[in-house]
């Protein structure tokens, strides 16, 4: 399995003009970087780098690195653009004694901009320290995408601008405390890897979390598929026994009559909620479960289709005569009852709607004419 791949951001010259300003002396921030990168090879963390300028904090971060005796072969990634013409590439002091440490890679755009911020899509979580308008750039894209950050705002620097516009962010209040201690000592940077695991193990954890319940919802869709075409088969074959069957006893009949509505209205209502969920885009957990939604189908099929068949009942005098046996005429009522059954489970929610905003009893007469 290959280490996690930490992107190293920042720089600290004395000589240049930074906002917020620095914090503390050049020596105490390359102790740091060379404190960060012992930690870091320890943990078992590849990093990549992209300047061996001695003004940026890779040079530092790297030169810990290997001191610790923990550098792998390939651990230390280094970055650049496509050489051009009077430009070489970065190339560390270290890589003299252990070159077989270092994993040179090459982009093919000619610009450092591209390069560098092309890069950071294959990081899995940046550190910042120090640093200016790239290192805040840095930040923020880490901020947007979630990836682990520790930005060391005991420096100053576009890292301290970072820390502020953590909160809410993958690391919480103590961790984001030991990012703004007013000093650095000795196991700090102990501390601030420990705080870059803990991100990367929680942000793992939601990410496990939202596969799982993605994998629920697909088992969830799948059961009430299959629910979903049981009870709409089922409704068809009753749909087929009551309009194509020799005649039978009122009592037989009233079965497939009335069933026929309740099966298709079902169905219909589990058919939407797969479609809401399948491809209006609503999460696991918006939509009502299986039990809840056949009630309301069968309930909604049943109301619309006996409303059907009450107007056809009061329009056609022949299906009137209920009596020992089945009037003729009757029987091709079901088919219909399907339809309406099935479309009223799809537009549940309109049905009920409508009932509920029918005036069953109009009282308008009556009220206005006060007392």
């Amino acid at each position: 399995m290959t280490a996690p791949l930490i992107a190293i951001v920042g720089s600290y010259t004395v000589t240049r003009t930074y906002d917020p300003p620095l914090l503390h002396d050049a020596a105490t921030v390359k102790q740091a970087a060379e404190d960060l990168g012992r930690e870091l090879a320890k943990l078992g963390y590849n990093i990549m780098v992209y300047s061996s300028d001695p003004t940026y904090i890779e040079a530092d971060v790297v030169r810990g690195y290997i001191l610790s005796g923990e550098a792998k072969p390939g651990s230390i990634q280094v970055r650049y653009p496509q050489v051009v013409a009077g430009k070489n590439p970065p190339s560390f002091p270290e890589q003299t004694t252990h070159g077989n440490v270092f994993d040179p890679v090459s982009d093919v755009h000619p610009t450092w901009q591209v390069s560098f911020y092309k890069s950071l899509k294959d990081a899995n979580g940046i550190v910042v320290l120090g640093g200016a308008n790239s290192a805040l750039i840095t930040g923020l894209i880490a901020q947007m995408n979630r990836t682990p950050l520790i930005s060391i705002a005991t420096f100053g620097g576009s890292a301290q601008v970072l820390w502020a516009m953590s909160v809410g962010g993958l690391a919480n209040d103590s961790e984001r405390k030991l990012m703004n201690l007013p000093g650095w000592s000795s196991d700090s940077a102990l501390k601030l890897v420990g705080v870059l695991s803990s991100q990367r193990e929680r942000l793992f954890a939601e990410e496990l979390g939202l596969k799982r319940a993605a994998q629920l919802e697909e088992r969830r869709s799948r059961i009430q598929s299959l629910i979903a075409g049981t009870l709409f088969i089922a409704a068809i074959v009753l749909t087929l026994l009551g309009t194509f069957s020799p005649p039978t006893s009122p009592r037989i009949f009233g079965l497939l009559f009335f069933g026929t509505p309740l099966f298709a209205g079902a169905a219909g209502g589990i058919a939407r909620n797969i479609y809401d969920s399948s491809y209006r885009g609503l999460t696991y957990g918006t939509t009502h479960s299986t039990f809840k939604v056949v009630l309301l189908g069968m309930i909604a099929g049943f109301i619309a289709a006996i409303l059907f068949v009450l107007a056809q009942w009061a329009s056609n005098p022949e299906i009137k005569n209920l009596g020992q046996t089945v009037p003729v005429g009757l029987n091709l009522l079901i088919p219909f009852e399907l339809l309406v059954g099935a479309i009223a489970g799809l537009t549940l929610e309109s049905v009920f709607a409508n009932l509920v905003t029918t005036n069953v009893l109009n009282v308008s007469a009556v009220a206005n004419k006060g007392p």
